[in-house]
């Protein structure tokens, strides 16, 4: 890749945006900013040719990026533009096009198609992975061999698929939310998702932490294994949530209030002036005109 320009979010620093301006001049590369929050309700769907570029786009978390990118055109006085997103392709893999996708009815809105035939999955990432999966099939033998061992596996040890099954079947779908994050726009139901999700994730990890076989497949073994080293390493978040987010919402206009009174008083004590100002103000008057002898103020 050999952009010419280059958009960041406008959070950074104009020290740092002009220093990389500055360093890479001698490469005709140009960095600028774009302020993120005027993105946040582009309505892609609008800007792409079909839906497997949608599908590509929230699988590889570009939906950000792409709007991003939408917004940048529309400043530019672009105008009436249709996108058509393919994922990277990797080397022992290739993508489908769309005549073998239509012929041999792997995705199919209007009738039963392959996906519908094959989808037995219980979460919508799982659903979304497999029809990338399916887009984007492995042409290399080893990779599939991986594959085939872990559904023998299974097959031979349905004790483990059941359980894992029904551990999943509790995993909120957080990839979609996960953009509100970056973006600084999560509100309390986002927050709730993604504290169940990682509280949730425990069962699942007791699972598959309990799968003792000496003839487990190396790749699913390697799996475990990274699932296990990402779990520990979501331990203070997990703890953090649970002490922070309460499980109610407090509104007041606009804002919503939903940290915990234990994780910090001095903070809930601003918050309980905030959305209880009235009555707090008209305790405040009864104290000045005690302490001053003014009844009227």
């Amino acid at each position: 890749l050999k952009p010419s320009e280059v958009i960041l979010s406008n959070k950074i620093e104009s020290k740092y945006l002009e220093k990389l301006n500055e360093v890479f001049r001698t490469n005709n590369i140009i960095f600028n900013t774009l302020n993120i929050n005027e993105a946040i309700n582009v309505d892609i769907k609008e800007y792409l040719i079909d839906e497997l570029s949608l599908y590509t786009l929230e699988k590889n978390d570009a939906i950000q990026s792409f709007k991003l990118l939408i917004k940048f055109l529309d400043s530019s006085m672009i105008k009436s533009y249709k996108f058509k997103v393919s994922a990277y392709v990797e080397e022992d893999t290739f993508i489908i096009d769309e005549s073998t996708i239509r012929n041999l009815d792997l995705f199919n809105s209007t009738g039963v198609s392959l996906l519908d035939i094959i989808d037995k999955t219980l979460t919508p990432f799982a659903s979304r992975n497999l029809k990338m999966l399916i887009l984007k099939p492995f042409k290399s033998i080893l990779k599939i061999n991986e594959r085939l061992e872990v559904v023998e596996f299974f097959v031979n040890n349905s004790g483990y698929i059941i359980s894992i099954r029904e551990s999943l079947k509790s995993l909120p779908d957080i990839e979609r939310i996960l953009p509100k994050f970056l973006t600084y726009k999560a509100s309390f139901r986002e927050f709730q998702i993604l504290k169940r999700f990682i509280n949730n994730l425990q069962e699942l990890v007791y699972v598959i932490n309990n799968i003792k076989d000496e003839k487990i497949p190396l790749f699913l073994k390697n799996t475990i294994e990274n699932i296990l080293y990402n779990y520990e390493n979501l331990k203070d978040l997990q703890e953090l949530l649970n002490k922070s987010i309460s499980d109610e919402v407090i509104k007041y206009n606009d804002l919503e209030v939903y940290i915990n009174r234990e994780f910090n008083e001095n903070l809930y004590d601003y918050i309980d002036i905030l959305t209880n100002n009235k009555l707090w103000l008209e305790k405040y008057e009864n104290e000045l005109r005690i302490k001053t002898g003014i009844k009227s103020l």
